[in-house]
């Protein structure tokens, strides 16, 4: 032990000046000597939460509310003719494709077999015939996919639907076409492959569903009564299959309530971030502790020494 270690009686007045956690030691923290506003990070003390700190800076919050409400307010409404006009909401569309094929099954075979009958004999007979496989006939289908669109947009289907499902939504419209053609001012390209897209329009998600669903079945229907009535063979008849049902509508055009609103939230949070930057860069000033306050003499190197060097002894 040094010549210059304090005695044993002394020992228990020995503190650790620093945040020691060694509490009820000899190694304790000394509250008394660390000043009240000059902490680890700067002279002053910052509020410890975020509440005290919008709180202290409202008035940051105030003027992003009203630049909130303000862009807000611009996203849903316009400037019209000296007033404001609420700006068009969007639509939703909806899309289904139905495919054109047949009973035989053209797109899964390479060819269809026919007898053919015997030269000089108008029916059947008992005489051996010569098995002739032909190609499968899908050109009949692909006219059919081409023409079958304006079936689709026609009154007779639009009816038919009002039949089975009920009327369709309010402001809402099927328009339907065959994948892949295309229609311009001189002419006019069909598809050579036979699937229609049919699309639903209304003004919510799922009424454009529900229509392009139900325009959908009802065209099947229609095909299908068409083919009775007629008294096709079935195997001669054009069967319509579905190939997509719509799940999800797509939003077209017009601003939707979601987004105002996100970007509402979006700037608060801003502004309160801001609020809180602010108090932060600029605390409130304490008043330093009363001890402190009569000691003026002692200097800031003292202080920091005694607040971060600790005191200990060994036996």
């Amino acid at each position: 032990m040094s010549s210059g270690a304090p005695a044993a009686s002394d020992v228990s007045s020995l503190r650790f000046v620093g945040n020691s956690p060694n509490t009820g030691s000899s190694n304790e923290y000394n509250p008394d000597l660390v000043l009240e506003g000059d902490g680890w990070g700067g002279r002053d003390d910052m509020n410890p939460g975020y509440g005290p700190a919008l709180k202290r800076f409202w008035w940051v919050l105030a003027l992003g509310a009203i630049a909130a409400v303000a862009v807000a307010a611009f996203m849903v409404f316009k400037v019209e003719e000296g007033g404001l006009e609420k700006r068009a909401a969007p639509v939703y569309t909806a899309l289904s494709r139905l495919f054109v094929t047949s009973g035989q099954a053209p797109y899964f075979r390479t060819s269809v077999p026919r007898s053919e009958v015997p030269i000089g004999t108008e029916q059947p007979t008992t005489r051996a015939s010569a098995q002739i496989f032909d190609a499968p006939d899908t050109r009949t289908l692909v006219a059919a996919t081409n023409v079958y669109p304006l079936l689709i947009e026609g009154d007779e289907v639009g009816k038919l639907r009002t039949d089975l499902y009920g009327p369709a939504p309010p402001e809402s419209e099927v328009t339907a076409k065959a994948i892949f053609s295309g229609a311009t001012a001189a002419r006019y390209q069909s598809s050579e492959i036979p699937v229609i897209e049919l699309f639903a329009t209304a003004n919510t998600a799922p009424a454009a569903i529900k229509l392009a669903t139900d325009t959908s079945k009802t065209f099947q229907s229609y095909i299908a009564r068409k083919q009775q009535n007629a008294k096709i063979p079935p195997r001669q008849r054009i069967v319509i299959e579905s190939l997509e049902t719509p799940t999800e509508a797509t939003a077209v055009g017009g601003t939707s309530i979601g987004l105002p609103i996100l970007a509402l939230l979006a700037i608060l949070t801003a502004f309160g971030a801001l609020a809180i930057m602010v108090d932060r860069m600029f605390p409130r000033r304490k008043r330093a502790d009363a001890n402190v306050a009569e000691s003026p003499a002692v200097s800031h190197e003292e202080r920091s020494r005694e607040r971060h060097v600790g005191i200990s002894e060994t036996g």
